[in-house]
């Protein structure tokens, strides 16, 4: 399917990849905290709305508040998924989870396969959309 929309698929496995350029892992890191977390209903209560209707006259949460909760989410998640992408380490901490719910009493996650389909668009509207290889900085416009 991602080759449709122009996709490369990369030889070896997501470990190799991460291994080989782990700016990777950093931008899957704050990716995943603005996608699953920022771009929520946090993000109505940074900008005043509330469960109830209307906007209320000031923000729930304040611009360095909203910058502290994003960079302390971002950093977890990345440290997060570094463990999760470690040969020997990743395996064995992912299997743990079939005998351990450490969060037993949450609600169970459903599927979103809307979200799913928007996350796979949209990364590949920036990927097509990318002007400049992520590593160089992009060229002045004249």
């Amino acid at each position: 399917m991602l080759l449709k929309f122009g996709a490369t698929i990369p030889e070896g496995t997501a470990p190799q990849l991460i291994k080989k350029n782990p700016l990777i892992l950093k931008r899957l890191a704050k990716y995943l905290v603005q996608q699953c977390f920022r771009n929520t209903v946090i993000e109505d209560y940074h900008a005043g709305y509330g469960p109830g209707p209307g906007k209320s006259k000031a923000s729930r949460i304040t611009q360095a508040e909203m910058k502290a909760l994003m960079t302390e989410a971002v950093n977890k998640t990345y440290s997060f998924l570094w463990l999760l992408f470690q040969e020997g380490i990743g395996l064995s901490f992912l299997s743990d989870f079939e005998t351990v719910d450490p969060v037993a009493d949450w609600n169970e996650p459903e599927f979103d396969p809307q979200s799913a389909i928007g996350l796979v668009g949209m990364m590949r509207a920036f990927a097509v959309g990318a002007q400049s290889p992520p590593d160089k900085p992009a060229r002045k416009q004249r």
